[in-house]
């Protein structure tokens, strides 16, 4: 060992240098170690939490959602359409309807979110790994089913292993509504349970997963859609969504993950950044804590620092 630093452990740790200066330096010490390690697990568990939520999200959000900016419906076709079909940058293009609809079974009625897909989001998506009861499958016996989220199924009364369907209401497109008979203008299609799912609290009380082409029937759609999902090779970016906006033009929102659930992942980043501050805080108190010990000790050191400056 170096002779200054035998020097310096031995002068460090000597019997007479143990007083109280030297304990609150131990104890600053530790105290920053504990904030230290306290700050990497919080963030690491937070992390965790944010990357099981993003992956849940992933598996209904899609990388990128193409919507009308009027209306609620549109057709896709055209040369626009027939481009997102060759860009090599998409490897996956479904087309969605969404709608409210009134969902009742055994005389239980619940307000739903109706999402029709066709068969490539049937083939392709990852909601099956969520299945609670019953198999993921739209298309049982060759018949049409229905996927509904497990807290929806449970107001309902409902289980995969019923026999009697499920019926969703909506309103006929143009109908008028009697004041004697409100009910004579809704129109109603009966489909089976498949299995339940659980995703989040929000589509575990709301969704319905359907095949589209009862769901049009429904609603008094031909080949119109709600929305165009776009599943992507790399990601979605900012230059990927603009030049997919410069493409389809003004008339269609292109959104990626993040503005599909604005509010979300705004009150994730805004947590994110809470947990940093507080912790940050905590830091700048245990440093100054271990700056003023350190100055401490300085102070009743002087003497003796003289001392050994005299002696080279």
């Amino acid at each position: 060992m170096r002779t200054d630093l035998y020097i310096a452990r031995r002068y460090l740790v000597a019997k007479k240098s143990l007083g109280v200066i030297h304990v609150i330096s131990v104890i600053s010490a530790i105290g920053i170690a504990v904030g230290t390690a306290a700050l990497i697990l919080i963030l690491s568990i937070y992390n965790g939490f944010n990357r099981i939520i993003e992956s849940n999200l992933g598996d209904l959000t899609p990388d990128v959602l193409v919507t009308p900016v009027q209306g609620k419906y549109f057709v896709p076709e055209g040369p626009a359409f027939d481009a997102l079909m060759d860009d090599a940058r998409i490897t996956r293009i479904c087309s969605v309807v969404e709608e409210e609809v009134l969902l009742a079974y055994e005389g239980r009625q619940e307000l739903a979110r109706a999402k029709g897909v066709d068969a490539v989001y049937e083939e392709e998506s990852r909601l099956g790994l969520h299945t609670v009861d019953g198999v993921f499958d739209l298309h049982k016996n060759g018949l049409p089913h229905a996927a509904v989220g497990v807290n929806l199924a449970r107001k309902l009364g409902v289980l995969p292993q019923f026999v009697e369907p499920m019926t969703l209401y909506y309103p006929r497109r143009g109908a008028r509504i009697p004041l004697t008979g409100p009910a004579a203008a809704l129109g109603g299609i009966r489909i089976p349970l498949a299995c339940t799912v659980s995703i989040n609290a929000s589509t575990d009380d709301e969704l319905v997963v359907l095949p589209i082409e009862p769901l049009r029937g429904l609603l008094g759609l031909k080949d119109e859609v709600s929305g165009i999902e776009l599943t992507l090779a790399g990601g979605s970016d900012r230059r990927t969504l603009r030049s997919l906006q410069e493409l389809l033009g003004p008339d269609f929102r292109v959104q990626d993950r993040y503005r599909q659930q604005p509010a979300l992942y705004k009150m994730m980043r805004y947590e994110k950044l809470a947990i940093y501050l507080i912790l940050l805080f905590v830091v700048i108190i245990i440093a100054s804590n271990i700056f003023g010990s350190l100055s401490m000790l300085r102070i009743a050191k002087e003497q003796d620092m003289q001392t050994l400056r005299a002696l080279g």
